[in-house]
């Protein structure tokens, strides 16, 4: 009974989706004997670096740089019909994560390198970017900037990601600081908002994620997931907020049923 029950806690812990610790070792072991996997460790050692680097100076470098409605605090998302965005409004006690601009990918303007970002951004304007053709920048509605939007938010949390992973790799702390105030930004933001409403009460109302138009494409719950598996245990050290990471991600479960 007592080896049942070891077991069970260990089958129930954390990391568990794509490596567990009682595999460590020998995951560990491979990385040096196996070359493909020594060299994609590497390559997220290597890519990170410059980003660390950047907050390391600046704390604020990456959180700053999440779409999220800063200074409006909007907890109400609408969109338009079969796949714009609206509006938002409300008032959320933290800022909140900014819905996709559109369903569509294609745009005629450049999204911003992360280093362009303009941190903290949030313009009643809308956003200032840069025709692809003209090159000239122009005040646009979300609603016309393709996946912009999704797009930063998916390339930060990719990042904290790979920092997640390699804090359980390597053990070194720097990853998990990295990590943690863009998660729990994001997973507040997210905990406080609601999901989108379809002005039309279309098919679109069946279909939205809590972060672009359709659930099924929420690439960023798979990054904000695996974060949350490998620095479970560094976040209930640190007092994170993990209530609130299991009702964002349940809700995200039942988010095209509203």
């Amino acid at each position: 009974m007592c080896c049942a029950s070891m077991l069970q806690a260990q089958e129930s812990g954390h990391p568990r989706i794509y490596a567990t610790n009682a595999a460590k070792k020998d995951f560990l072991n491979s990385i040096k004997s196996i070359e493909w996997k020594k060299s994609l460790v590497d390559k997220k050692i290597a890519n990170l670096e410059k980003y660390l680097k950047y907050v390391e100076k600046d704390p604020t470098w990456l959180v700053s740089r999440l779409q999220m409605n800063w200074k409006t605090k909007h907890n109400k998302v609408f969109l338009k019909g079969g796949g714009e965005f609206a509006y938002s409004e409300g008032t959320a006690p933290v800022p909140t994560v900014r819905f996709s601009g559109t369903r569509d990918w294609a745009t005629e303007y450049s999204s911003p390198k992360l280093e362009d970002v303009e941190p903290y951004f949030d313009d009643p304007r809308g956003y200032y970017l840069a025709h692809k053709k003209t090159k000239k920048k122009e005040w646009l509605h979300p609603s016309k900037i393709g996946h912009a939007i999704e797009g930063t938010n998916r390339h930060i949390m990719s990042l904290v990601e790979d920092a997640s992973f390699l804090y359980w790799v390597t053990g070194d702390k720097k990853y998990a600081e990295f990590a943690k105030p863009v998660f729990e930004t994001y997973i507040e933001g997210m905990y406080y908002r609601d999901a989108p409403i379809d002005l039309e009460n279309g098919t679109q109302q069946r279909i939205s994620g809590l972060a672009t138009f359709e659930v099924i494409h929420e690439k960023i719950l798979i990054s904000l997931l695996t974060t949350y598996d490998f620095l479970y245990d560094y976040f209930e050290d640190e007092k994170v907020n993990l209530d609130h990471s299991a009702a964002v991600f349940q809700k995200w479960g039942r988010s095209n049923y509203y």
